[in-house]
């Protein structure tokens, strides 16, 4: 996938990605298209905690998708969200954090738009702060 990202950044093309930011690798690939002109803006999709991911990595599993492993699951779920708090959002031009934890719609937890930071949802703001640290 990186490849193709790369061909589309050499063109000068308008794209879009999916990751779970749970590794460092987009980091500098996103700092080089900043430099080229690149407009960054991420939508952030998180839960409220670990455990969550791991029963909906379950649940995912029981309607036929792929499993992960628990301690993978729980890993990833705290290097994500340090590394969204630590590398991501600061190389994004505008970025949205969202509560995926409560069915049926994601929360709008906090944002930068126009280089105005909002928080809308204090308390998960903190808590996904905290986590972010811990990891």
């Amino acid at each position: 996938m990186l490849k193709r990202l790369h061909q589309l950044g050499e063109a000068k093309a308008d794209f879009a990605f999916e990751s779970t930011l749970s590794s460092r690798t987009f980091a500098s690939f996103l700092a080089t298209l900043k430099q080229r002109g690149y407009a960054i803006v991420i939508y952030y999709f998180s839960l409220a905690n670990a455990q969550l991911a791991v029963r909906r990595v379950k649940l995912r599993v029981s309607l036929g998708g792929h499993a992960v492993p628990a301690d993978v699951v729980r890993r990833r779920f705290g290097r994500s969200l340090s590394n969204f708090f630590s590398l991501y959002m600061p190389l994004a031009d505008e970025w949205t954090l969202f509560d995926n934890s409560t069915p049926p719609h994601a929360r709008t937890v906090a944002a930068k738009l126009d280089n105005q930071l909002t928080v809308t949802e204090p308390a998960p703001w903190h808590k996904l702060q905290k986590l972010s640290q811990a990891v």
